[in-house]
């Protein structure tokens, strides 16, 4: 049955944009990585799907990786990491202090935390990563 030596961790959820930072980093990272020229004439090329997305007829899951290739097509992924990592230390002062001061209160307990909310910038580096997909070079 239960394995009597086994010790049990606890579990901390915490949701990063809106509740631990304060903003949406996705949209916030686009605004700080180019210029609006770029993201202007960019979006134009995906505007059915910005507006249908803001209609609630295309949904956020789908969204985020079109509106990512859209705007770093041509991009290296060691730029767009580098700028990300900027991006880190940029956003750390938009974080809820409340919360971030409970996050830290989990950890020295030991609880169970997503790897990446042990860095500055928790889950900015997975999104990323997983919005770069295929379409950097």
């Amino acid at each position: 049955m239960y394995e009597k030596s086994k010790k049990y961790k606890n579990l901390a959820l915490f949701d990063f944009d809106g509740t631990l930072y304060k903003k949406d980093s996705f949209t916030g990272f686009i605004f700080y990585a180019l210029s609006k020229r770029h993201i202007i004439k960019q979006g134009f090329k995906i505007l059915p799907w910005i507006q249908a997305y803001y209609l609630k007829a295309y949904p956020a899951h789908a969204m985020r990786p079109k509106l990512f290739h859209a705007m770093f097509k041509n991009s290296h992924v060691d730029e767009i990491d580098a700028i990300a990592q900027e991006y880190v230390h940029h956003i750390h002062k938009n974080y809820n202090a409340e919360l971030l001061a409970r996050l830290h209160d989990h950890q020295a307990l030991g609880a169970l935390l997503h790897k990446d909310l042990k860095c500055k910038a928790p889950l900015i580096e997975p999104n990323l990563r997983r919005n770069l997909g295929k379409w950097s070079t």
